[in-house]
C-alpha cells in the first residue's frame, strides 16, 4: 500500500532511518492526527510532522517497528566484533549499575521503597490524594543510588542489545526514564556488547507505557541473582564483599572483621 503524505514520510524516515516504522502504525496515525487534531500536512507540516515524532518518541518500538530493519539478530553474541554506524534509533529498556554492589544497590532500592510508601502513606492518613506530578516530585526526592559504571539494555523493538558506558552518560539509575529513546551512531561492538559515549550517543527522550513497571521488576530479579554470585566468589576469596568493587588495599578480610 503506498504511503500517503510523502514528505512527512520522508521527514519521519530522516529522524528514525533505522528501524523501520511499521506501514500499519504510520497509516492508523496519519489518520489519526488529522482527524482528531484537526492537522492537514499541506497546511500545517512542521506541527504535524511534531506530533508523529512525539508519538514515535513515546511508543513502545516493539509495537510500531518492523523486524528485521535494526540490529542484525546475533548483534549480541560474543563472537561479534564490529561497528554499529547508524544512525539507528533505539529504546532503553534497562538500566543498572555493574560498577557498584549488588548488595549497595538493593539496600538503596529498599531504601527508596521504604520513603516512598511511608510519604503515601503519610498523604493516604491525611486523606490527601496525589496527582501525577505530586508522585514525580516525590520519587525525585528518594535515595539515590550509588553510581558506578551504568549497563543498559537497548532495543531496536524486536533485539536487544547490551551497553556499557565507555565514557560518563547523562542517565543514572533510578533517574532517567525508562522506554526513552536514543540515536547512536559510530558505537564500537566488542564482543557483543555497544561501548558508549556522550560522542556517539545522543538522547531524544520520550517514554513508553509499561516500561518503569518492567524495568523494576527485571532490576529487582537482577539484583538477587548478582547478591548471590558476589557472595559466592567473596566467600571463595575470604573477602567482604564490598571489597570485590575496590582496588583499595585497606578493604579488610573477613577474619579482620
Amino acid at each position: 500500500m503506498p504511503i500517503p503524505h510523502k514528505r512527512v514520510y520522508l521527514y519521519l524516515l530522516q529522524e528514525f532511518p533505522q528501524p523501520a516504522i511499521s506501514t500499519a502504525w504510520l497509516l492508523a496515525n496519519y489518520e489519526g492526527v488529522e482527524e482528531i487534531l484537526g492537522l492537514n500536512p499541506e497546511e500545517h507540516f512542521e506541527e504535524y510532522g511534531d506530533e508523529l515524532e512525539k508519538r514515535v518518541l513515546h511508543s513502545r518500538f516493539s509495537d510500531i517497528m518492523q523486524a528485521g530493519t535494526g540490529f542484525p539478530n546475533r548483534i549480541g553474541s560474543t563472537m561479534v566484533h564490529t561497528i554499529i554506524e547508524g544512525p539507528i534509533v533505539l529504546e532503553l529498556i534497562h538500566i543498572t549499575d555493574v560498577g557498584v554492589s549488588a548488595f549497595s544497590l538493593e539496600r538503596t532500592r529498599q531504601d527508596r521503597d521504604q520513603a516512598l510508601y511511608l510519604q503515601l502513606l503519610a498523604l493516604a492518613r491525611a486523606g490527601r490524594t496525589i496527582t501525577k506530578e505530586g508522585l514525580l516530585d516525590l520519587k525525585r526526592a528518594l535515595p539515590e543510588y550509588p553510581r558506578g559504571v551504568l549497563k543498559l539494555i537497548l532495543s531496536d523493538g524486536h533485539t536487544e542489545i547490551q551497553a556499557v558506558e565507555y565514557k560518563r552518560l547523562p542517565f543514572k539509575l533510578g533517574k532517567t526514564k525508562i522506554g526513552l529513546k536514543v540515536r547512536l551512531e559510530q558505537v564500537p561492538i566488542i564482543g557483543g556488547v555497544a561501548y558508549l559515549e556522550p560522542g556517539n550517543l545522543t538522547v531524544l527522550g520520550g517514554g513508553a507505557p509499561g516500561r518503569e513497571a518492567e524495568h523494576f521488576a527485571r532490576l529487582r530479579e537482577e539484583l538477587g541473582e548478582r547478591m548471590q554470585e558476589e557472595l559466592r566468589v567473596a566467600q571463595a576469596e575470604n573477602v567482604n564483599p564490598r571489597a570485590l568493587f575496590s582496588s583499595n588495599s585497606r578493604d579488610r578480610m573477613v577474619g579482620e572483621e
